[in-house]
């Protein structure tokens, strides 16, 4: 059962970071115009068509077009983490320790509050399309409306103990791996 709430909280994850993505209008061309990407594009029998760019700072995007419609994923093969998953998963027990009195705990939140706030420079820094600390901020305080669900989430409350069992020293060095290698920000791979 634990496994399954994962997924279920991995997917929504996933679909809230690619629905942002798609509305961010994130160009295919700009990514390959990149300083040292690496291009390949393969045409199947089909006709459909594949594209796949490497970017010397670990971010391999991949763009299929088919039947007239266009997918464009990004996955972070840094070694540091995909930016947009920590950023997903660091909001919402943030909102979780916020919201959800069962979960208190005022040191983890102080050190989610800073991190969040270092990823949100990163992300406006390096992402592909203009994003703004504002906008990040209203996207995070969109969470908050689905905490009730949160505060009776098994994953959450593990991830709350995982982050709690973990030193400010360990929390805040991991933060800083993550964010050590300017790249786009991508979602995948997540958990």
């Amino acid at each position: 059962m634990r496994f399954a709430t994962v997924l279920v909280l991995s997917f929504a994850i996933s679909l809230a970071s690619y629905a942002a993505a798609a509305a961010q209008g994130v160009s295919f061309d700009a990514i390959a115009a990149w300083p040292g990407a690496q291009i390949t594009t393969t045409t199947n029998n089909d006709g459909s068509e594949v594209k796949v760019v490497k970017l010397p700072n670990g971010v391999v995007f991949r763009q299929e077009r088919r039947n007239g419609k266009t997918l464009t994923f990004g996955n972070d093969t840094s070694g540091h983490g995909a930016v947009m998953c920590s950023w997903n998963i660091y909001v919402i027990v943030a909102a979780a320790l916020e919201i959800c009195p069962e979960f208190r705990n005022e040191p983890l939140k102080t050190d989610l509050a800073g991190a969040i706030d270092m990823i949100n420079d990163f992300i406006v820094a390096n992402s592909l399309s203009a994003v703004s600390k504002a906008e990040l901020e209203q996207r995070a305080a969109s969470v908050r409306k689905d905490v009730p669900q949160l505060c009776r989430s098994d994953s959450v409350a593990g991830m709350i103990k995982a982050f709690g069992s973990m030193s400010h020293d360990k929390f805040t060095t991991s933060v800083a791996d993550l964010l050590s290698v300017p790249r786009p920000p991508v979602t995948n791979p997540c958990l």
